[in-house]
């Protein structure tokens, strides 16, 4: 068994607002740790041509694909709304929307999810162990541009 510190600080300025996670291992066995971030952005105009970083992402949506991040990404939405995400310590963004069993997808939203690793099945493998004593931490940053 483990015991699990988890902290979550939230700053909202006037031209940001920013959300920090922190999980520490206080205690115990390794433990699988995995942190996501799940920004959901309504899309009034649909998100088919959503671009992050000037790359469309529709495909990315449809099959529940992921992108490398950078530290800074600028996010353009059909209706000509204009984010910047910083990530800290994040390697990717997930994107997703709802679908039903024909497959038919939400355009009324779009998921944008920071996440720690590009790969597959992380939360199974040796690198998402925290060990005793250790902690990890990420952070994202949202503003209007």
């Amino acid at each position: 068994e483990a015991d699990l510190y988890i902290e979550q600080i939230f700053e909202l300025t006037k031209d940001s607002y920013k959300q920090t996670i922190i999980v520490e291992n206080t205690k115990g066995k390794l433990v699988p740790v995995n942190i996501a971030i799940h920004n959901y952005w309504s899309t009034p105009k649909d998100w088919i041509g959503t671009k992050i970083n000037g790359i469309d992402i529709s495909q990315k949506v449809m099959t529940e694909g992921r992108s490398k991040a950078r530290k800074s990404n600028t996010i353009v939405f059909p209706d000509g709304r204009r984010i910047r995400l910083k990530l800290n310590d994040f390697a990717g963004i997930q994107c997703w929307t709802a679908f039903n069993k024909e497959k038919e997808f939400n355009h009324d939203f779009v998921c944008m999810e920071p996440i720690i690793s590009l790969k597959e099945h992380y939360f199974s493998s040796k690198q998402s162990l925290l060990k005793e004593g250790k902690a990890i931490g990420v952070s994202k940053e949202i503003s209007l541009l």
